[in-house]
């Protein structure tokens, strides 16, 4: 391969061949002669250099041939230009070790193209092994002696702080030098200083003169630049018109910021018509060849279906393109679309993955939703202190989402220390902006003073500005306001309607308390059918609530048909979520028999899980079933302990059984104080079976001071909550007068409200009443009829048994019947009851209805005064007077007569009979 020239002087072309040529191929003349290395100056190589056209094979040959012949004769600009041609493999077989080899030799003849040529081959690794250092040494040698391009390279070290101490000052310096030589890259990067005020003071204007002598030199970046401050009116006056046109000009240079910008034109009809089809077209053209924003964008349009038809799965497809070249909005938009299985299928875990990496990059939103992830366990394990860094990172750069998260997380002590004062700045900041949700947040704040003053007034409004945007939950706070008479009037309409709206809305609170007000009548007419309906659509929500509400609906008939089977089914949907009622709830129906446990399922198995939960109802339960052996062995410690935990949560029936256990030491150490302490607290939160148990520690002075009026006070309040033992007691004293004012009427009341109640000693009482004629009018066959319906509501009932055995040994009521006298009193002797003893001692004494056997009438009476009973104390003191089935004896008789009319405890005998005895005795 040589190079010839031909020897017209009017042509005098060089050309290069394999061969002498015949003719030239520029003028077709035959003298061309092969040029000797020595034979041009380089002046003369330098002209036909710019001959050549580059656009060919045989243009770029013939100057890689001259460049050599340049090289040959020593030339450093020969060298270098021939170096690049190897870098370049520009007319010759690229070898960037020999491109190295040639600008090194250039290099070390101080010559400055080849020494920033080099410093690019070190910089990036070409034909040498990377090396930063020498890269720079080489940059600032090159940009000491002038060479602009090597100047704005260097700057770029000083502005990043590559291998030189950061230095943006140093590198406006050095862009500046270079750009003076009319270096365009140079002029846009000046420019860019100049508008964010990077190492020089900020100036606008001066970014726009830079710019615009950048752009005017053909340089597609200040072209873009340009374009940019023309549209947004930075340093000059807005023109979207010259914006566009300048737009234009960098993109028909290949310019893809300036190609994406330009589609925005079209989008939004700056500066040209608009035209969303255009927009398509040119971010399609971009993304083609790879542009990672014009994809992104590109993917935008495919999934909207703007300017094109929407196609879901190309988007992805373009997401992806994007994504993988670490496009940050990419990565975001492809995360969302593997969380909600848009255009792909669902995958957590790629979601996740992707958000992370959009995070790193700075994405506010994938941020945010990354944070989501964490909070929610959602594709990673969760982890709440991570999820809060996340949602501050995006609350401090004033994204009303991640303010709003980040607020919550401060509020609830969600991966942060719970700080009610800072949440509320955090809401206030997003609330400012109309985030309805902060609204909502802040309004609860004000409403329960956290963190703040409270202010139930202001928290009405927030909520009010918040539902009418169409937030369901805002709008669910606000008819709970209304309902609750929170920071307004009550309005149960008002509450309803606010119910509705947001239940259509399908938020599960407020389609519950709909169905709550459908069962109360709350607002509207009681409809226990469309209470069920939305108890059942919240159950059908996956609300465990509301599958237990419906289960409670199919349990009872509700408003749907009574169904146990799927009572049972709605109640396992709700325990499956772990909801406590529903645990709880199972777990009564296979107690009571009225379903089955399946394998592996038992009832005790559920009441602990609720009890898990906190459900202290459960926790009482468990303690009934341990003191019963109740699907578990009889365990007193443990009955009482899961009392006491049931208790301590605040279960009334739980504080109640837990004061039993320490009133008689059932599993506990007895302690009267801590009996007394548990029935106060019981019958604090409403407990009725407290309140009486209360009563009679008033009573008897059991672990407090004894006080008559408190214990009818606890009386009557058990009793007012239908209590029917408390309601039989406060019958008595009011009866008896004790710690009342006597008062036969109200004695009867109470009775009666006991006896509707079934209670077997109020029966037999007001019976009593009906036999004496006390408080009503004296009624023997009313007083038989409630003396056998004390019998029946409780066969072992002494008392009922020996009044109606009074009364058949007497005929009141009924036909007089010793021999069915006899058979009552047997009866009530059988389960102790005194008053018997002594009748039925005293029908052997007199041998009516029985024979007549003194030594079992005076072991009868015996054994009734032994009980307190002040009759057969005194049938007892006779016999000891007259010598009657026993040893006379005053003494014994005289003490017995005192004890009898100690005890005070009479049935048939009269006080005034023992006392003429006790004086004839003394007397004697």
């Amino acid at each position: 391969m040589a190079l010839y020239r031909c020897s017209k002087r009017a042509c005098g072309r060089i050309w290069k061949a394999d061969s002498h040529p015949e003719t030239c191929p520029w003028c077709s003349g035959r003298k061309l002669h092969e040029l000797g290395f020595d034979e041009l100056e380089i002046e003369e190589i330098v002209a036909e250099v710019d001959k050549c056209d580059e656009s060919t094979v045989e243009g770029l040959e013939l100057q890689a041939a001259l460049f050599q012949l340049a090289a040959a004769s020593g030339d450093l600009w020969g060298i270098t230009n021939l170096g690049w041609c190897y870098e370049a493999g520009a007319g010759v077989e690229q070898d960037d070790k020999q491109a190295v080899w040639l600008y090194t030799q250039a290099a070390e003849m101080g010559y400055p193209p080849a020494q920033c040529n080099l410093a690019v081959c070190y910089e990036s690794g070409i034909g040498v092994a990377a090396d930063i250092e020498e890269a720079a040494e080489l940059f600032h040698a090159a940009a000491e002696r002038g060479y602009p391009r090597a100047q704005f390279c260097l700057a770029r070290y000083y502005e990043n702080g590559i291998c030189v101490r950061k230095n943006e000052e140093k590198a406006v310096e050095w862009y500046q030098a270079a750009a003076w030589q009319n270096y365009p890259p140079a002029m846009t990067s000046l420019g860019w200083c100049c508008e964010f005020g990077a190492g020089t003071e900020k100036s606008p204007e001066a970014a726009v003169l830079w710019y615009t002598r950048a752009a005017e030199a053909g340089d597609p970046n200040g072209q873009c630049n340009l374009a940019w401050c023309k549209e947004t009116g930075i340093g000059c006056e807005r023109s979207y018109e010259e914006a566009a046109g300048w737009y234009e000009k960098a993109a028909a240079r290949g310019h893809m910021r300036a190609i994406c910008n330009l589609a925005e034109c079209y989008i939004h009809g700056r500066g040209v018509e608009e035209s969303p089809e255009h927009a398509f077209e040119l971010y399609h053209a971009a993304a083609e060849r790879g542009h990672a924003h014009a994809q992104f964008r590109l993917g935008i349009f495919r999934r909207m279906g703007y300017g094109c038809e929407q196609d879901l799965e190309a988007a992805v497809e373009l997401f992806r393109q994007s994504a993988e070249q670490g496009h940050a909005g990419a990565q975001c938009e492809l995360a969302i679309a593997y969380e909600r299985g848009r255009g792909t299928r669902r995958d957590p875990e790629e979601a996740v993955k992707w958000y992370r990496l959009a995070a790193k990059q700075g994405d506010i939103c994938a941020t945010y939703n990354l944070g989501w992830c964490y909070e929610a366990g959602y594709g990673v394990e969760r982890d709440l202190k991570e999820a809060a860094r996340l949602y501050r990172i995006t609350a401090e750069q004033d994204d009303l989402d991640g303010q709003t998260s980040y607020g919550w997380c401060l509020r609830h002590g969600v991966g942060v220390p719970q700080n009610a004062k800072e949440a509320l700045v955090w809401f206030e900041r997003a609330a400012a902006k109309g985030q309805p949700r902060a609204l909502t947040n802040l309004a609860q704040m004000l409403r329960g003073g956290e963190g703040c003053a409270k202010d139930e007034v202001r928290a009405v409004e927030l909520f009010l500005q918040a539902a009418e945007k169409g937030y369901a939950p805002a709008q669910t706070e606000y008819a709970i306001c209304c309902e609750r008479a929170r920071g307004r009037d009550r309005d149960p309409e008002e509450a309803f309607l606010w119910y509705g709206r947001a239940a259509e809305q399908d938020d599960l609170c407020a389609m519950y308390n709909l169905a709550w007000c459908y069962e109360t009548a709350f607002g509207t007419e009681e409809n226990p059918a469309k209470a069920a309906e939305w108890y059942r659509k919240t159950a059908e929500k996956g609300d465990a609530d509301g599958q237990t509400s419906y289960g409670w609906c199919c349990r009872n008939g509700y408003g749907a048909a009574a169904n146990i089977p799927e009572a049972v089914r709605w109640y396992k949907l709700a325990a499956g979520q772990g909801q406590p009622r529903a645990l709880f709830n199972l777990a009564l129906l296979y107690l009571d028999g009225d379903a089955e446990p399946e394998e592996g399922e038992s009832a005790v198995g559920l009441l602990e899980q609720a009890a898990a939960k906190n459900y202290a109802p459960a926790m009482n339960r468990l303690g009934w079933c341990y003191q019963y052996g109740k699907g578990v062995p009889e365990n007193r410690k443990k009955a009482a302990s899961w009392a006491k935990k049931g208790a301590e949560a605040g279960n009334c029936d739980a504080q109640c059984r837990l004061g039993w256990y320490y009133d008689t030491g059932f599993g506990v150490r007895r302690s009267e104080e801590s009996a007394f302490y548990w029935y106060k607290k019981a019958a604090e939160n409403g407990s009725a079976q407290g309140a009486y148990n209360l009563a009679w520690c008033y009573e008897n002075g059991q672990g407090t001071k004894a006080s008559d009026r408190k214990a009818v006070q606890m009386f009557k309040k058990a009793a007012e909550l239908g209590h029917k033992g408390a309601q039989y007691s406060l019958g008595w004293r009011y009866a008896n007068g004790k710690g009342v004012k006597k008062d036969l009427e109200l004695a009867v009341e109470w009775y009666r409200k006991a006896v509707e109640q079934e209670h077997a000693s109020a029966c037999n009482n007001l019976g009593i009443m009906y036999e004496s004629g006390e408080g009503v009018p004296q009624d023997f066959e009313e007083a038989v009829r409630l003396f056998r319906l004390a019998v029946q509501y409780d066969p072992e009932n002494g008392h009922a048994w020996h009044s109606l055995g009074d009364c058949y040994e007497r005929g009141w009521g009924v036909d007089a019947d010793l021999a069915k006298a006899v058979e009552l009193y047997q009866k009530s002797v059988g389960l102790g009851n005194g008053c018997a003893m002594a009748a039925l001692g005293r029908l052997y004494m007199e041998g009516i209805g029985v024979e007549c056997d003194e030594a079992e009438a005076v072991r009868l009476f015996r054994e009734s005064s032994e009980k307190g009973d002040s009759d057969g104390s005194f049938y007892l003191a006779r016999c000891a007077a007259e010598g009657r089935g026993m040893a006379a004896s005053g003494e014994e008789a005289l003490l017995l007569c005192e004890k009898a009319l100690a005890d005070n405890d009479f049935c048939n005998v009269k006080p005034a009979e023992v006392r003429r005895l006790l004086k004839k005795l003394r007397s004697a």
